[in-house]
């Protein structure tokens, strides 16, 4: 029986994709409603506020962190900095990583921080009209070295083990290893800082490969034959984009935020990637994209934002697979229709899965002093996600239920298990 205040929290939280599955994976099982809000709920929230000082003018960061459950492990997931993110949208984000590394059998819980920053007003405070790639990075070393002061205690006991996600990178994990000097108190450090690893920057993007070239042996077909269409060329698209590029598949469009490119014949990445080094966007490349989400191709793979495809983008969207390469990308309304014209959705908790299976790698080195190699880590990405990609297939076709559901399901089957036997439920 729910608490009264489970039932208003319950009110205040909007509907999610995950939780949509969840209730599904507990109709399936017939599992108590308590122990579906287990796995719904998070354990603990924080909301603050951050204050920096940009060159004699003082401003106030809000952020929240989400810590969603910890069954399985310390608590794992990015840092997020958006101007537009939420509480509910971080929570989200913190149960979408407890179901993922559950998914990929890793001993991690869920966990997200959510920084609301809006970068357009820090350059309109300081006049600067044109993208500036160091002032962007003075910024958010700003920003990330206050927060990382802040929760120093959390950080550096390794309760809390942060990684990049969108607008941070290798640099601002740089920046909370110089706060807790604890190698394995972060994730997804660059080059030589310690406990870094080879592959950690490409392994979100080389997940996301792994997926795709898994769906190419299923359609049958050789990749030279295979097009693909990407949304975002950030870390995560770019990566995808260049083992994609290497297998000979043919990128025949990318989007970003601000415009699009398109080829039929197939985009060079190696040179459309200097582009954007240059440029910060891939507009102006080549020819743009008549319409991004309508363009002919056997694999969408959205990787920027979250719900970028919407029910007039899933209408449009011809594609055999959608691969979330991004964090729900797609919304509950577009799986709708994409169940309808039997467009199967290999969901975010698996496909974008290779950085925290990369993270946990290492985060375990610096206790072993061995580390794996560039290879030795892609490998076991691929051993992971191909092995849990089957798993979920055959649950899918044994139970009648998408493979999405699927995913969630055998997640959640892992979780209750590991629960039961903590004495949790």
């Amino acid at each position: 029986m729910e608490t009264e205040f489970e039932a208003f929290f319950g009110k205040q939280q909007r509907p999610t994709r995950s939780i949509n599955n969840i209730r599904k994976v507990g109709d399936i099982l017939d599992i108590e409603p308590r122990t579906v809000n287990e796995l719904i709920y998070p354990q603990d929230v924080h909301v603050f506020r951050l204050h920096i000082n940009l060159v004699e003018h003082p401003m106030s960061v809000w952020g929240c962190i989400s810590f969603h459950n910890r069954a399985k492990g310390i608590y794992k997931g990015g840092i997020r900095i958006s101007s537009d993110l939420d509480i509910w949208d971080t929570i989200e984000l913190s149960r979408l990583m407890t179901l993922k590394t559950s998914l990929v059998d890793l001993e991690f819980g869920g966990a997200k921080t959510g920084l609301r920053f809006d970068m357009s007003k820090a350059y309109k405070l300081f006049g600067k009209e044109e993208y500036d790639i160091k002032f962007e990075s003075y910024v958010k070393k700003e920003i990330i070295k206050e927060f990382a002061h802040h929760y120093h205690d959390i950080l550096s006991k390794k309760q809390y083990v942060p990684a990049p996600d969108i607008n941070t990178g290798p640099a601002e994990m740089a920046w909370i290893y110089g706060e807790t000097h604890e190698p394995s108190s972060v994730t997804g450090k660059p080059e030589g800082v310690p406990g870094w690893l080879p592959g950690r920057k490409e392994a979100t993007g080389y997940g996301v490969y792994i997926v795709v070239k898994n769906l190419i042996e299923k359609m049958g077909q050789k990749p030279g034959e295979t097009t693909v269409a990407i949304q975002g060329f950030g870390n995560v698209g770019s990566n995808s984009a260049f083992f994609l590029d290497k297998l000979g598949v043919k990128i025949v469009a990318v989007e970003d935020k601000d415009g699009s490119v398109y080829n039929e014949e197939g985009i060079d990445v190696t040179s459309l990637t200097k582009y954007v080094t240059s440029n910060g966007t891939v507009k102006g490349f080549c020819d743009p994209a008549p319409d991004f989400f309508g363009v002919e191709a056997d694999i969408m793979v959205p990787a920027a934002i979250n719900d970028a495809i919407d029910a007039e983008a899933a209408k449009k969207i011809k594609a055999k697979y959608v691969v979330e390469g991004a964090n729900f990308p797609t919304t509950p309304e577009a799986m709708e229709i994409f169940e309808k014209k039997g467009i199967e959705v290999i969901p975010d908790i698996l496909a974008n899965a290779g950085g925290v299976i990369a993270s946990s790698v290492e985060y375990a080195n610096p206790v072993s002093t061995q580390k794996m190699d560039k290879e030795e880590v892609f490998a076991m990405i691929e051993r992971k996600i191909s092995k849990n990609l089957n798993l979920a297939l055959d649950i899918a076709k044994e139970r009648s239920i998408s493979l999405d559901l699927a995913c969630t399901f055998l997640s959640a089957e892992r979780l209750i298990t590991t629960m039961q036997n903590k004495g949790w439920i």
